[in-house]
């Protein structure tokens, strides 16, 4: 029930002008996304039946129905997980989140709708919520690299590596936003797609890939302001800062020892931060990264 929030109908999502029984909504946060980002469906239901009603008890009170603007059926990857038991007492108003990424073949760039079905078994009725449309773009690639998964191999130290590829891609929605894919050497497996932040018009990201096969990027976000990010060969986001140019300009320096760090500019300590300030007390100062732990193989590839 942690991804499940409930409302009065007057209270965060405003007056339903419905007079149903029971109303369904979809919506999102966005209305474009790239093939295998985190695609959550909020999924809106209002009770105004007059009393109090029990959903989630089997896993097929909510249906979710994917398709093509052509109205072509999407193929199920996995059921969604719907399962789960919770009320709504009259006038109220709950939001179920569900990740369709995961559950539905979305990895092609097109034009999709859904709609979402609630049961009421005691009722033998069902509650079908408008189509709700959504794009999946490819997005515009302008950096990709190829590079070995360390300790991918137990046959010896001469044996060939996994080769897996980072690829940086820019999305325009109101605003562009950078994000980050990585995917085996042919790009039928994506391990992960992680947003790094809006891309200013006139900046350029700058990636760079250390002697542990972690991802380096450097964006301008703000007219004196920088995110560094590092991204581990597995996909998962080993520290993000924020970074201020002073005097001068934060760059991304290579050393000898292969460590990647950022020199010029001052830090600043963000909410943002990971590991987060408190925990990773740093001196405000150019200083080269910790060695960093090395990667897994156990990441499951996110399915075609």
């Amino acid at each position: 029930m942690k991804r499940f929030l409930v409302w009065m109908a007057a209270g965060g999502w405003g007056i339903s002008l419905c007079f149903a029984q029971l109303s369904v909504e979809v919506s999102f946060d966005n209305e474009v996304y790239i093939p295998n980002e985190a695609l959550v469906a909020k999924i809106r239901i209002i009770n105004n039946s007059g009393k109090a009603l029990k959903f989630g008890v089997t896993d097929d009170w909510l249906v979710l129905n994917v398709e093509t603007e052509n109205e072509r059926i999407v193929s199920m990857i996995k059921p969604p997980p719907v399962f789960g038991e919770f009320s709504l007492e009259s006038s109220q108003v709950g939001v179920k989140r569900i990740d369709l990424a995961p559950c539905f073949n979305l990895s092609n760039p097109g034009r999709f709708k859904i709609t979402a079905s609630v049961r009421i078994p005691e009722w033998n009725q069902s509650f079908v919520s408008k189509s709700k449309h959504f794009d999946i773009v490819g997005g515009v690639r302008f950096f990709e690299t190829s590079f070995g998964l360390p300790n991918s191999t137990d046959t010896g130290k001469d044996a060939q590596p996994e080769i897996r590829k980072y690829i940086l891609q820019q999305v325009s929605r109101k605003q562009t936003t950078l994000y980050v894919r990585i995917t085996d050497s042919t790009e039928t497996k994506t391990f992960n797609v992680i947003p790094i932040g809006v891309v200013l018009s006139l900046s350029k990201p700058e990636p760079q890939i250390d002697r542990w096969s972690n991802l380096h990027l450097l964006l301008q976000v703000g007219a004196r302001a920088f995110s560094y990010t590092v991204i581990t060969a597995t996909g998962q986001i080993l520290m993000r800062e924020t970074w201020d140019y002073t005097t001068s300009r934060p760059v991304l320096k290579s050393g000898d020892d292969g460590r990647i760090s950022v020199v010029g500019g001052i830090r600043r300590p963000t909410p943002n931060d990971l590991p987060p300030p408190e925990t990773n007390p740093r001196s405000q100062t150019a200083v080269p990264a910790a060695e960093p732990p090395k990667p897994t193989t156990d990441a499951k590839p996110i399915q075609p």
